[in-house]
């Protein structure tokens, strides 16, 4: 196999990945622990404007809305146990891989 085979192999196959990535998996922005958490429009509904609320770990009350951060990307907060730890966890998505054009007032529309 010659240099650009290799080469054009690997372009494509990174190339596919990062489209994957970017349109068809949730992806993790940032993650929070906090000692209480509740989900205004359940678990990781992008197509709902909601928020998450609750007490944090230096217990105060905090307030992370559902937002866009672009155009076509929704950022939903979620609440999650992982590994006994309670977490406000804040995802994106491309509003393509909910069968959605764009994202408006924190939901795919």
């Amino acid at each position: 196999m010659n240099l650009k085979k290799i080469f054009s192999s690997l372009f494509v196959g990174i190339a596919f990945s990062v489209v994957a990535y970017l349109v068809y998996a949730a992806f993790v922005i940032q993650s929070v622990p906090v000692n209480t958490c509740t989900d205004s429009d359940g678990y990781q509904n992008f197509l709902v404007s909601g928020n998450v609320t609750g007490i944090n770990i230096t217990n105060s009350t905090y307030f992370f809305p559902d937002t866009c951060l672009s155009n076509i990307t929704a950022k939903d907060w979620s609440c999650i146990l992982r590994s006994g730890q309670l977490l406000a966890v804040e995802y994106g998505e491309n509003c393509t891989a909910v069968n959605k054009t764009s994202c408006f007032n924190g939901k795919c529309i």
